[in-house]
């Protein structure tokens, strides 16, 4: 036995109900660095912790000393467990168990490198949210600063498309739109890629109709099939469900990508998408996609990479067709999503098809035809209204002033928030347009201020036109009292929208949400304990200590890792 004990990586002393020393292995006295002339001369524990206190070996060790007599008296089954640095900086695990007979086994563990190792997988961690972060702020800036630009090129491009031209000026006009359009699409690839990677591309569980959504993408496709004397057929087989719950957005993405391919590589026939279902199971359905076009077809060394992010057959189709080589990637990504899979088949000359599936909750009950509701009739020769337009770029004020003077509403345009509650404090405006990102004052500030002004101000709708198009920007203008959320660039069907539901009274003032609140008087002992700055410090620490959790809590959630769930919660 002793043998055994000297030949172990763990340091084992036994104590026994007297306080006496019978076992102290030979690794005990080299973590502790004692020589077996010392443990005969403390032949009992206590003497041997006066001799490590002695020498500065374990700050407190009185206090654990007193512990482990308290623990021996208690007895029980469950050990002690701590951490005791040494002087000479390696860290030991202690652990005690308290034996029937009131004896007590305490063992000594190394565990420097481990600490080392934890340290190093903090600061990792630590890096990769920073870089994560540092990522998503990254977004949202280049989202803001391409898209504000964007906003002008399409705005002008679309007014200049508007007034009289030469045929060839309307097609010098009309390509500058076309390509406009195209880089806008790959800019919204770049973006949906960079939030699926960062897990921040959010999905709605809303109900809709399948042959809704297809439909909806044959309609945006249309032109540009006739075009090319392309034909689009779709068809729905038998006993598939007319209604299912889930993201209507996210499907017709998939849908639009694989049939805007197909209609960008065929050049004689046309596209076909084929929708049916396996057997309904649980409140759930699978639901099958075929896309199937007649164009220049996929090599099969190539098909296996088609989904891999900025991948395409060859770097000549990047150069005759343009893309980022993203689009599949993202059809991918969002398949898995929604617990699916997506494949190709194809020969080179013989088209390619693709196919999807995606499992979503079937829809308890269609919605009816009919609904007592009805919404109020969109006007025909529409209201002037009042309108204040707040945007700081000058490009993009001309185009929204412009559109709105089409549409026959009259507009005051001011370049910042405050002027912004300058005007609305002297004129009475039906509907106020305001940009969110703007120098000295920014649009969320404007609005809750806006907000505290007494009616017919503060109750002025107002809605946000920002070039902020990631989700969680919405809630924080609807929080700040807006009533509507238009990201840039702005189409003039959504300013239409706008303004018939302003002249039909739909729109609304948000209310706002009330501050966090917590107990005066906790705050109140604790600035008399630390004082207020600190106190302050201390709460402003915890807050955004809870919210950095509450999102790492989201994002385990969405990955079904409830093990790191858990821990989050706990701390």
């Amino acid at each position: 036995m002793a043998a055994a004990l000297d030949n172990i990586s763990q340091g084992i002393i036994l104590v026994d109900p007297e306080g006496n020393l019978p076992v102290a292995n030979r690794r005990a006295m080299q973590l502790l660095d004692l020589s077996e002339d010392s443990l005969k001369t403390s032949a009992s524990y206590p003497k041997l912790m006066r001799q490590l206190i002695e020498r500065g070996e374990f700050a407190g060790a009185s206090l654990e000393q007193a512990d482990l007599r308290s623990a021996m008296r208690r007895g029980g089954t469950d050990p002690t467990v701590y951490e005791r640095v040494r002087p000479n900086g390696t860290t030991l695990e202690v652990r005690t168990q308290v034996l029937p007979d009131a004896s007590a086994v305490r063992t000594f563990t190394d565990i420097t490198e481990r600490k080392a190792f934890e340290r190093e997988l903090r600061a990792a961690r630590d890096a990769a949210e920073a870089a994560s972060q540092a990522k998503s702020e990254f977004l949202s800036t280049m989202s803001h600063e391409i898209r504000t630009p964007m906003n002008g090129v399409l705005g002008m491009s679309g007014l200049l498309l508007d007034t009289y031209l030469t045929p060839q000026q309307r097609q010098f006009a009309t390509t500058l739109r076309d390509t406009a359009d195209d880089m806008l699409r790959i800019i919204n690839d770049i973006l949906d890629f960079s939030k699926l990677e960062a897990g921040r591309l959010e999905f709605e569980e809303v109900l809709f109709a399948i042959a809704q959504v297809v439909s909806s993408v044959f309609d945006l496709l249309r032109v540009k099939a006739e075009a090319k004397g392309l034909t689009l057929d779709f068809a729905i087989a038998p006993y598939t469900p007319s209604h299912v719950t889930g993201d209507p957005g996210r499907l017709r993405q998939i849908l639009l990508n694989l049939v805007d391919n197909g209609v960008k590589f065929t050049q004689r026939g046309g596209i076909a998408v084929e929708v049916s279902a396996e057997p309904p199971a649980n409140g759930q359905v699978r639901l099958h996609f075929t896309v199937r076009d007649t164009g220049i077809g996929i090599p099969k060394p190539v098909q296996d990479t088609l989904f891999h992010h900025f991948a395409q057959a060859d770097s000549s189709i990047s150069r005759q067709y343009g893309g980022t080589g993203l689009g599949l990637a993202i059809c991918r990504r969002l398949v898995e999503h929604m617990d699916g899979h997506i494949a190709v088949e194809s020969e080179p000359g013989a088209g390619a098809t693709f196919r999807f599936n995606v499992l979503l909750a079937i829809a308890a009950a269609p919605p009816s035809e009919e609904t007592d509701q009805v919404p109020p009739p969109k006007p025909t020769s529409r209201q002037r209204l009042r309108v204040l337009l707040v945007e700081d770029n000058p490009t993009n004020r001309m185009v929204a002033v412009t559109r709105l003077e089409f549409m026959g509403q009259r507009v005051d345009a001011v370049a910042s928030g405050q002027e912004a509650i300058d005007a609305i404090r002297n004129i009475p405006y039906d509907l106020i347009l305001m940009d969110v990102m703007m120098p000295e004052m920014d649009g969320l500030t404007a609005t809750r201020t806006i907000r505290g002004l007494p009616p017919p101000a503060g109750t002025t709708p107002i809605v946000a036109m920002t070039a902020n198009v990631f989700r969680e920007h919405e809630p924080a203008c609807l929080a700040a009292g807006m009533d509507g959320f238009l990201g840039k660039p702005v189409t003039p069907g959504q300013l239409e929208a706008i303004i018939d539901r302003a002249i039909a009274g739909t729109l609304r003032p948000a209310p706002t949400e009330p501050e966090a609140t917590f107990d005066p008087a906790v705050f109140q002992a604790l600035i008399a304990d630390v004082g207020e700055d600190i106190a302050q410090s201390i709460l402003t620490a915890v807050f955004e200590e809870a919210s950095g959790r509450v999102e790492r809590i989201r994002m385990h959630l969405k990955t079904a890792d409830m093990a790191s769930v858990s821990r989050e919660a706990e701390a």
